[in-house]
């Protein structure tokens, strides 16, 4: 990857953090016990929509518009939602 990526991979990474504890935040157990293979499971999924998500704003360029960058954002966590549901269908949702 070039330099020019890295912003979005180090603002995807924020945006996960921040995803994450507000989540977390609610109910603690959403994605599983602490260090169950549920919850490493979620994690996956977590960590592979917020690659795709800066992916796609690489491939938009350098300049993408705010509202752009929100919506998909919110698009690859409800999907990352979906596939954590699919994945752990034993955690009750």
């Amino acid at each position: 990857m070039s330099a020019d990526g890295l912003p979005w991979d180090i603002a995807a990474n924020l945006h996960l953090l921040a995803y994450i504890r507000r989540v977390l935040g609610k109910d603690p157990r959403k994605w599983g016990n602490p260090r169950s293979a549920e919850q490493r499971r979620a994690t996956e999924a977590l960590v592979a929509h917020k690659n795709r998500w800066a992916q796609q704003m690489r491939d938009l360029g350098r300049s993408v518009p705010v509202d752009v960058q929100k919506r998909t954002w919110a698009e690859e966590m409800r999907k990352a939602e979906r596939q954590i549901r699919e994945l752990c269908n034993d955690i009750p949702f």
